[in-house]
């Protein structure tokens, strides 16, 4: 049962999956064995946060990435009161209030956090779990792709590999995981005003989306290569129709992935956790168990690793919001990102007003 300390405001979304309140006067939650209770300093905000109630996940307090202090730990906990920690809390239908993200405190498993480094700033610290576990999963988990300084696998045939969508989150976490992993030739697609920022960050080539022609052009930078066609392709944004562009750029053989469930067959949905069996409901299929894969969760937690001890060396987010204010004017936030009005990542700094 949570304690009776009323502690402030949490963003909620009711169980039809569209309704948003500000819930006032939250009671810290109570954490299980094998959890922390954590104060949380900053929490992150995803298109996941919204876009979740697609899965069925309603009846939430909503929100992923935090950052934070350590206020309770077991006895056997190797974390202690007091410690800086991030990470994620998990997803899927009948999700506990208490890992919402968006609430002055929350309980995250032991296994989904990390300590913040030096390096990393706190409020960054709040950007990365989603974004990068997702990241990761499409790269290692999907594609195949060598994890950064490790010898490829003898199946592993190098090749360009498109982003559709690179200006996104994930997509400014793919280019550069896939950089460190020696990927040569990273064509993306994306605003014209960020390909100066996409090149910096690792592009190789990059595409105006809206351009009537974009696939034709990338077709062509592909073949004017040494490395051949596209083989490796993700849809960084899950907008209407990109995917197919996506598979129209790329090769029949390719390996592609889609950060938004679709019919088409050959993109595969990457996930940022999976760590625990998770039930989610896909339209026109119904609910399904996703079962827990460990050794995928390890490789996606490697990622989320790397990206963190070498935050500002070979990895950064480039464009970080801090958010402070209202409670209210901090689900307008949500509802920007979820539509995908905003670039970069916007990070509300709590206690929310």
């Amino acid at each position: 049962m949570p304690s009776s300390d009323a502690t402030g405001a949490a963003l909620f979304l009711g169980e039809d999956g569209t309704s948003l309140e500000v819930l006032r006067n939250v009671a810290k939650p109570q954490p299980d064995e094998g959890e922390l209770l954590v104060e949380v300093h900053y929490s992150g905000i995803n298109p996941a946060d919204l876009a979740h109630a697609q899965l069925g996940i309603t009846s939430v307090v909503l929100g992923y990435d935090f950052m934070g202090k350590v206020v309770q730990a077991g006895p056997d906990s190797k974390y202690a009161v007091g410690d800086f920690v991030a990470g994620y809390t998990p997803t899927g239908i009948g999700r506990p209030m208490k890992y919402g993200a968006h609430q002055p405190y929350l309980a995250a498993p032991e296994d989904t956090v990390f300590r913040v480094p030096e390096n990393l700033p706190h409020a960054h610290a709040a950007t990365l779990p989603v974004v990068v576990t997702v990241a990761a999963d499409a790269l290692y988990n999907i594609l195949g792709l060598p994890f950064p300084g490790e010898t490829p696998s003898p199946n592993f045939k190098p090749a360009p590999l498109l982003i559709w969508g690179a200006s996104t989150g994930a997509g400014i976490a793919i280019i550069q995981l896939a950089r460190a992993s020696g990927v040569e030739t990273i064509f993306v697609t994306a605003s014209p005003k960020r390909h100066g920022l996409l090149k910096s960050l690792g592009a190789s080539e990059c595409f105006d989306y809206a351009d009537p022609d974009v696939v034709s052009k990338i077709q062509a930078a592909a073949d004017q290569g040494t490395e051949g066609p596209i083989l490796y392709a993700v849809d960084a944004i899950g907008a209407p129709g990109a995917s197919a562009m996506v598979a129209d750029a790329s090769s029949d053989k390719a390996k592609m992935a889609s950060v938004r469930e679709h019919k088409d067959p050959r993109f595969t949905l990457p996930f940022s956790s999976k760590s625990r069996d998770m039930a989610i409901e896909l339209p026109g299929i119904g609910r399904i168990m996703m079962p827990a894969q460990p050794q995928q969760q390890a490789q996606l937690w490697r990622g989320l690793l790397w990206a963190v001890e070498n935050y500002g060396s070979r990895f950064s987010m480039p464009s970080v919001d801090i958010f402070e204010g209202t409670a209210e004017d901090a689900l307008e936030k949500v509802k920007i990102v979820a539509a995908g009005g905003n670039f970069g990542k916007i990070v509300l700094k709590h206690p929310l007003q």
